[in-house]
């Protein structure tokens, strides 16, 4: 009896942990499969509620794009080249960038904060603000400009912020996420 009553105390606690651990996804997160491209998307989990979204129509396509740090490698310079100091660190950002053969191509929109939210803490004296809307960084891989569509594959990385790429390449990349997971898909 005393092992019947143990065992329901202790059974919510693990369930409530394992349930507060689950990955909320970015595409299923109120129907958001309109807004990403490819009739088949993978998500990858990158931590700090950061995510990779694979967009494609067929498997293969995602295995012949499987070396995705080489491109955020040289996004990162092009991007610094035209990221705008000035800019408000509420403001979330669209970023597109383009791959094609003989060119890339940013493209980049920005959003102001519909509000400002702020965090007290205990122990401190000033109010933080809070940023409360993600970076998205759109990449394509282009493919003939008469072909429609003009692209044959692509991703999406959903960041704090689009600086959040440099931690991620130093941490050792999204390579081999994406290489285990197109293995599950597999499977």
């Amino acid at each position: 009896m005393r092992l019947l009553l143990l065992l329901s105390l202790l059974l919510p606690g693990i369930a409530g942990t394992a349930m507060a651990q689950r990955f909320d996804s970015h595409i299923t997160r109120a129907n958001n499969k309109k807004y990403f491209d490819g009739t088949s998307r993978i998500e990858i989990d990158l931590g700090q509620r950061n995510a990779l979204i694979i967009g494609f129509h067929q498997l293969s396509q995602a295995e012949a794009h499987k070396n995705i740090d080489s491109v955020l490698r040289l996004l990162l310079p092009d991007y610094q080249k035209i990221a705008d100091t000035t800019q408000d660190p509420l403001q979330s950002a669209f970023i597109q960038y383009r791959l094609g053969d003989i060119s890339r191509t940013i493209e980049s929109r920005t959003t102001p904060a519909a509000s400002a939210t702020f965090r007290f803490m205990t122990g401190k004296d000033a109010p933080s603000l809070v940023r409360t809307r993600q970076d998205t960084v759109h990449i394509v891989w282009s493919a003939s400009p008469v072909k429609q569509p003009y692209y044959d594959f692509n991703i999406y990385l959903l960041l704090n912020t689009v600086s959040d790429i440099e931690g991620i390449l130093r941490q050792g990349g999204v390579n081999q996420k994406v290489q285990e997971t197109i293995r599950l898909a597999r499977q």
